[in-house]
């Protein structure tokens, strides 16, 4: 399996979960399946986003090939509702997408605008001036009720960083709809985990994203936003003015990294190398896989979970930590109330993207052929 097609997710193990809430289930199998192996449409190396409209079509976001397609309640391919291009619809540079009302939103890094899709074809962009830090790039991450924009400020990666993993700091402010008005602040979290190290042949320092390694998570949920330090087991909701709003603690402990996942972690991404590469290559391999699965140069616990699900209903979903795409995947459910109300085991090789009241939508990816398809489970409580 090619670990770059899953992007840093693919290789995560299961964090014990203390406290029990409603026990969430899936079907046996997806009631809507959408796949490259027989749809063109739906072939894609890098997915950008996925989201089910009140319909129940879907629409498929990719950066690689840059479009977005959308397919029927049933998955067969409807229209595309983004082309390559610069003109309006379209997509040069696609770097975030999510979901404002019925809609699906992108921000066009290249093309510095935020363009939103209804299912029916139409779009609406807004050109967006997004305030410039020395030495950080400005992203859009969310839109807000109120059309203000969740923006994080992501640095060049440097070149002075030790061989080793490591992470970036991201600093997260909200644009309000009205640029006049002055940005607010929500403060500087823990980015993207990555790996430095040093090219044998040119002695030159390099990084890659470290598939062991996860950042802050950052979704927002009505008119919230929503935080998650990976090292900290706990979701912390601002306004959108900055103020705390709550602060919801994960029934979750902690734990030290599985050294047997980790040595299966770095056979997946050995097998996921070309087969047929330079000898010079393959040190870069080997020194880059030699820092990212030393687990002497990491703390000794784990983070606690992957990342932030977004939900049609305004609660939460949290998956948790796993080292290892070969074990089930957990989720918690925050609700509207802040209450840690529901858990749900899923596939191993399955990673969900939205959950409405009664579906879960995700990406498979087949262990053995590594074709990505788009699936929809239903979901309900046991």
């Amino acid at each position: 399996m090619r670990l770059r097609t899953l992007l840093p997710s693919l290789v995560l193990a299961t964090i014990g979960i203390r406290a029990e809430g409603q026990q969430y289930v899936l079907s046996a199998t997806p009631v809507v399946t959408i796949s490259g192996e027989t749809d063109p449409s739906a072939q894609f190396k890098t997915l950008l986003g996925i989201g089910r409209f009140a319909s129940g079509e879907i629409a498929l976001g990719t950066f690689d090939p840059v479009g977005i397609n959308l397919f029927s309640a049933s998955g067969s391919f409807v229209r595309p509702l983004a082309r390559p291009g610069a003109g309006p619809g379209e997509l040069r540079m696609p770097h975030f997408f999510g979901r404002h009302a019925d809609s699906v939103v992108t921000f066009d890094l290249g093309l510095r605008r935020v363009t939103f899709f209804a299912g029916n074809g139409a779009s609406r962009q807004t050109l967006v001036r997004l305030p410039v830090v020395r030495g950080r790039i400005p992203v859009v991450a969310g839109v807000l009720p109120t059309g203000a924009l969740l923006v994080a400020q992501v640095p060049y990666l440097g070149s002075t960083a030790p061989d080793g993993p490591a992470r970036d700091r991201h600093a997260l402010l909200v644009i309000p709809a009205d640029t006049a008005a002055t940005a607010v602040p929500l403060g500087e979290f823990a980015g993207y985990g990555v790996v430095y190290y040093t090219i044998p042949a040119s002695h030159e320092l390099s990084f890659a994203l470290d598939v062991l390694n996860t950042g802050t998570s950052y979704l927002v949920v009505g008119s919230e936003v929503a935080i998650a330090d990976p090292d900290k087991p706990e979701v912390v909701f601002l306004h959108a003015d900055g103020a705390l709003a709550r602060r919801v603690a994960l029934p979750i402990r902690s734990r030290p990294f599985d050294p047997a996942a980790v040595r299966e972690a770095r056979k997946l991404a050995t097998a996921a190398a070309p087969t047929e590469q330079t000898a010079a290559r393959a040190a870069q391999d080997k020194a880059r896989f030699d820092l990212m699965f030393d687990l002497s140069k990491r703390p000794k616990a784990a983070p606690y979970f992957r990342r932030l699900v977004r939900a049609t209903d305004g609660s939460v979903w949290v998956e948790l930590y796993r080292e290892h795409i070969g074990r089930p995947a957990e989720y918690l459910r925050i609700d509207a109330g802040s209450r840690v109300s529901a858990r749900l085991s899923a596939p191993a090789n399955v990673q969900f993207h939205e959950f409405g009241a009664d579906y879960a939508l995700g990406v498979r990816v087949d262990p053995d052929t590594d074709v990505q398809s788009i699936v929809l489970y239903a979901l309900r409580r046991r």
